[in-house]
Formats: C-alpha cells, structure tokens, sequence
C-alpha cells in the first residue's frame, strides 16, 4: 500500500511538474489604442506576437515568469508574471527625431550596409518552432482556411530556408479562386532575398538596380543618439514598375540589422493560379514582417500578409480575393531526436503535408499560437463545422 502511495504520488508530482501556465494580456499605447505585432517572449526562447486587438496568449512551464515586450515604436519592458489573470500593459512611445541634413545619400549607404550585414549572417543557422494560418476571403465569402504547425531551419539571408509540418488542417467550401500562397508565404520570411534585396532575381529590390530603380530617404530616428537608435529608411520606386516596391525598412544603426520592413510589394499576374475563365487585374503584396535580435544576428520573429487581387470573371463580375497570413517563429531552441534531419529545403509534397492532418478543434484552439479575434474565431468555428475538405496548390519556386 505504501508503494502504491508513493508512485500515485509520485505520477502526481510528474504532471504537477509538466504542467503548462497560460499566459494572457492586452497591450496598448498610451492613448488606450491596441498595439499590434509586439513581441511577447520569455528569457528560454518561447513567444507571440499580438494579434490586431493587442491580445496575446502564452505558454509558460512555470510561475512566476518573466516576459519580455518589443515593438520597435515604443520602450520595451519586462514583466514578472505570477499568475494566469489578464495583463493589462501599457506601452511608452519611443522618441522619434527628424532627419539633418548629411553629406551624401546616408540612407542608401545604410541599406548598403545592411546588405552586408545579411551576407555576413547567413553563415549563421536556427532551429526553430513555427505557426502559419491562412483566410482566404472572396469578395464577402470565406473561402479557405489552412493552419500548420512546422519546424524550420532560419538564417540571416535565406529567412526560413527549410521546414517540415507537423500538423496541419486544410478546409475550403464555395470559392473559384485558390490562391497558391502556403509555401511562398514561409519563404517571404527571409530578409533576403525573398523579401528583401540580395539577388537580382527574387528581392524586393534588384541588388544591382538599387540606385538606378530606388530612392532612398531617411524618414526620422527612433531613440536617435543612444546604442538603441533606429534609422526609418523610406523606399520608393523612382519609375513605378509591374513588380515595384514601396515602403519602409528599419535599421538599427549599431549593428546594421533590419528588424522591420512593412510596405507594399506589386506582384508579376503569373504569379497567381491560372484559370481559363478569369483574370487578373491587379495584384499586390502588403506586408509586415518583424525581426528581433538573437546576439548579435537578426532572426525572423513574424509577419502578418495580405496577399490581394482583383479579378474579373467571365469577363462582367469584378471580385477582390484577399488571402491574409499570419506567421510567427515562436521558438527558438535546439532541435530533438532526428527533427532537423527531417528538413525540407524545397517543396514538400501535398501528400506529405497531409500525414501531418490534425482535425480536432480543439487542438487548434489550444495551440493557436497568435490569439485570435472574435472575427477569426467565428470564421474560423464555420469552417469546422462544415468540413468540408480539399487539395492545396502549390507553386514551384
């Protein structure tokens, strides 16, 4: 009977030890508007990002814990968390200063500087944990819902450069249009060359045409003047191209690491899954990727994504398909038994992604990662009860 104790304890004691503490807050600035896309990690690695309401959850395996928050407008913090109520936090903006005049183009010799900096940590590689979802949405109709959970290899040039699922869910009910966004959408993660500017070929900005394509300017400084300071280069395409770009990156000046680049990316109409019975008019990439700091190499932390067109069927209705992505790298960490073997650095087949289904709700719903909107989780709850299957398209680069 004593031994019967002891190892009911005992097992007690073993779940009592593994047990995970879900983390909650709001973050907001300090007129009360929700802030999106702060960073919310702990000291080991573990992290999310909010959602557009400033919601985030977290997992700990204990209590007290310590989070850190980041945002590159605003101060960051570091909270000790003792218990699983909501977090109200409130976030200090940043000082923000105008340009001076300098000698020279500063600002491209900064994005040139950066180039180095990202060809100087590719040699660099991470292990880590990511969430991937994606909502198709067709004129006022959801159309697509696709979740992964994957394992990736990231480094400084290529972003995420291979990945394996590890679960997945795929549903879709009523739409003409399918979107082919699931892999490029985890290789938009890289800071080069698929988001940023490294090749002639893939980059938001051709490496060779930066001077002749691009002007550069310095916007204003975040926190100018101290080892923090955070230069706001704005892009703009000097002659507005089919593929152009226009937008922002933000560099910090110490190190020249990019730790943000949001803006708007036109996409070549070949990129898009073709039909017989539509085109396209129009389409565009608005993004919004973050990067934070692992030593002194910047690593992806997450991106939110709208992938946009408008399309005109049977030649009469006009429709605008947006695919919007969320996607964040939420743990940093050393790989187990044989997971970094199990990498894929090119396509992975449909049929091996979908060994990988995973169809409860609840599943989903307690490893949603980024925390969702009661839009998303109405949306979201819809598409579970319809069940209603199907294949996924992929492109080939």
């Amino acid at each position: 009977m004593k031994n019967l104790l002891t190892t009911i304890f005992s097992i007690y004691s073993f779940l009592g030890f593994c047990q995970d503490y879900t983390l909650s807050g709001i973050v907001r600035n300090s007129n009360q508007e929700p802030v999106e896309m702060v960073g919310v990690f702990t000291k080991t690695g573990q992290g999310t990002l909010t959602n557009e309401l400033g919601e985030f959850t977290l997992k700990v395996s204990t209590l007290p814990a310590k989070i850190m928050l980041s945002h590159l407008s605003y101060k960051a913090v570091e909270v000790t968390v003792a218990d699983q109520k909501l977090l109200p936090i409130v976030l200090e903006e940043n000082v923000k200063t105008l340009p001076e005049a300098k000698v020279g183009n500063y600002a491209i010799e900064l994005i040139y500087r950066v180039i180095d900096k990202v060809a100087a940590d590719s040699t660099y590689n991470h292990f880590a944990r990511g969430f991937y979802r994606k909502i198709q949405k067709e004129g006022e109709k959801y159309t697509v819902l696709h979740e992964l959970l994957f394992n990736a290899n990231t480094n400084g040039k290529y972003g995420i450069d291979a990945w394996q699922p590890t679960a997945s869910r795929y549903t879709l009910h009523d739409g003409h249009v399918e979107n082919r966004t699931i892999q490029s959408s985890i290789r938009s993660s890289s800071s080069s060359p698929r988001v940023q500017f490294i090749t002639d070929n893939y980059g938001l900005i051709p490496k060779n045409e930066i001077a002749k394509m691009y002007r550069f300017d310095i916007e204003n400084f975040i926190d100018q003047d101290t080892p923090n300071e955070i230069a706001v280069v704005l892009c703009t395409p000097k002659e507005p191209t089919e593929t152009s770009f226009t937008g922002k990156f933000y560099v910090k000046t110490a190190t020249n690491a990019l730790l943000k680049v949001t803006g708007r990316r036109k996409l070549n109409k070949k990129f898009w899954t073709h039909n017989f019975w539509f085109k396209v008019k129009e389409s565009y990439l608005d993004l919004n990727v973050s990067y934070r700091a692992d030593g002194e190499v910047s690593v992806l932390s997450g991106m939110d994504l709208d992938f946009v067109t408008l399309v005109q069927y049977a030649s009469v209705v006009n429709k605008t398909i947006i695919d919007h992505v969320d996607l964040i790298m939420y743990e940093y960490g050393e790989p187990k038994n044989n997971e970094a073997r199990q990498l894929q650095n090119s396509i992975v087949p449909e049929s091996e992604i979908f060994k990988t289904t995973q169809e409860s709700p609840d599943f989903w719903a307690n490893n949603a990662v980024i925390k969702r909107t009661p839009v998303e989780d109405e949306i979201i709850k819809v598409f579970e009860s319809r069940k209603k299957k199907g294949s996924t398209l992929f492109i080939n680069k």
